[in-house]
């Protein structure tokens, strides 16, 4: 069975494909459907007689708010193992050793470059990106302005 007929099996036993995407829409889990794929089940949905594909997923796209909304939580896919929304937190001792560290290693390799741009490079290097994610601590939302 194809990726194509498995979602079209998923979309049956979940009531059609307008229940599936209220599905997706309310959980906000994607569960592994991309977004190319779900556009294609909307313009399969309910199919009339010498309709195209793209005036289909037009009609079920604007006729439908839990669709619209399915379509953007499907944009999100690939799906990652880990929450990207999650904060990490390090120990404040952990950040300046990773500081430290990267100011290092940009003093050596680029000993004509200024200090600020011997950190930015050591920083950007793709060879150092977890003393990058220890050094760099994600700002969250204002309690004013919770984060999403």
């Amino acid at each position: 069975m194809s990726r194509e007929e498995n979602l079209a099996a998923v979309a049956k036993a979940a009531g059609g494909t307008i229940e599936l995407c209220k599905f997706i829409a309310e959980g906000n889990d994607a569960r592994n459907i991309t977004q190319d794929e779900l556009v294609g089940l909307l313009g399969k949905h309910d199919r009339r007689a010498g309709e195209s594909e793209a005036a289909c997923f037009t009609r079920n796209y604007t006729s439908h708010v839990d669709a619209r909304r399915a379509v953007e939580v499907t944009k999100a896919v690939p799906v990652v193992e880990a929450d990207p929304f999650a904060v990490r937190t390090f120990d404040q001792d952990e950040v300046a050793e990773a500081i430290a560290s990267l100011q290092e290693i940009g003093r050596v390799r680029w000993p004509e470059a200024t200090k600020d741009r011997q950190f930015a490079n050591a920083f950007e290097d793709p060879e150092n990106v977890e003393l990058a994610r220890k050094a760099h601590q994600r700002p969250t939302g204002h309690p004013s302005f919770p984060a999403a």
